[in-house]
């Protein structure tokens, strides 16, 4: 099969497909999906992220340049956009976005800690009906979650920010909860806490750093409790988008960089978050910058390619452990997903009603 038959383009590496989908004989001809990093600020210094700790060196986009990719993303028939940071509330770009993204009927996630949330921002972003806004949550208790975000009182402000979205957008956002050893006992009552606040849905997403992070008994204690989250969900008439890898972690082919990529604050364009550092920006690590590419151009480029190539032969390590790419349906941007051990059986039935 020729690098041209195989949907590469010129620029192409080997490539034979996957022997259990004939989907992926080719790339697609745009991403789905792409995240959108507006700016690296934070109020926050979160013990599981790194961008707190790394400055910004060169100037972030400004309004013109976000609009510019948003038009490019609507060109390229871009279906869903994830709006992050940092914390995206401290964008000024970031009303210009939501609004440019909905006018071009592109399905909006809003990642925010919440605590510049306010009734004056609710109103105006409620109508856009393209847009979900997802809190991030540590624990049940202010004790447990501002331990973990580093700054004392930020639980209360978080909770007052989801107050000021008002009732129907907080039912048709929701809670977004990273999963940690210390927070492990309190997954039952933020799944209580949530019911109390209005959220529609709540997302369990492990954070963890180790070569094998199930190797912690906490870890494993929420994994064997699966299922009670589920019916303690659905008894609270919660969705529940658990996250958590309930097979056994192993390398798997990443489809991530065949159907998304992510935009930086200072433009450059990474395939996934692994392969851009984790939580900060690694600039020898990024494909290209939007200041001298077209968004199309770097979807076809050699250097994406080479990350579709590497991926799916398994031959990037970070790639083992990586959560987005267990649940990569968290994005809606792979045909299949996650195969299982070669099967085609799907993993983790739950996430596929997520929306």
């Amino acid at each position: 099969m020729s690098a041209t038959e195989n949907g590469f383009g010129s620029n192409a590496v080997a490539w034979e497909g996957c022997e259990l989908c004939p989907v992926l004989s080719q790339v697609p001809p745009s991403p789905q999906a792409v995240i959108l990093s507006l700016t690296r600020r934070c109020q926050l210094q979160c013990r599981i992220c790194d961008y707190w700790r790394w400055p910004v060196k060169g100037a972030e986009l400004d309004v013109a340049d976000w609009m510019e990719i948003v038009n490019q993303l609507a060109e390229l028939d871009v279906e869903r956009a994830v709006v992050t940071g940092g914390e995206p509330l401290m964008s000024p770009a970031l009303l210009p976005v939501l609004c440019r993204l909905n006018e071009h009927g592109i399905d909006t996630l809003l990642n925010t800690n919440g605590i510049d949330l306010t009734i004056e921002l609710a109103a105006e972003i409620a109508h856009l009906q393209c847009l979900r806004v997802v809190v991030t949550l540590h624990g049940e208790r202010a004790e447990t979650h501002d331990a973990v975000s580093g700054v004392l009182g930020s639980f209360a402000r978080t909770l007052k920010g989801l107050a000021a979205l008002g009732p129907e957008l907080v039912q048709r956002s929701g809670l977004n909860v990273t999963v940690l050893p210390e927070n492990v006992p309190e997954l039952p009552g933020i799944l209580d806490l949530a019911a109390a606040l209005g959220a529609g849905q709540v997302r369990f997403y492990p954070v963890y750093r180790s070569d094998n992070p199930m190797d912690h008994p906490l870890l494993r204690e929420a994994l064997d409790l699966g299922e009670a989250y589920q019916a303690q969900a659905r008894a609270l008439g919660i969705r529940l988008i658990d996250c958590m890898p309930w097979q056994a972690l192993k390398p798997r082919r990443c489809f991530a960089p065949f159907y998304s990529f992510i935009i930086a604050s200072e433009g450059e364009v990474y395939p996934c978050i692994p392969r851009k550092g984790g939580y900060r920006d690694d600039a020898s690590r990024a494909l290209a910058n939007v200041a001298g590419r077209s968004l199309v151009e770097i979807w076809d480029s050699a250097a994406l390619n080479e990350v579709r190539r590497f991926a799916f032969a398994r031959a990037y390590p970070e790639c083992a452990y990586c959560p987005p790419q267990h649940t990569l349906l968290t994005l809606q941007c792979s045909p299949c997903w996650d195969c299982s051990a070669g099967t085609g059986q799907p993993e983790m039935e739950n996430i596929k009603e997520y929306q």
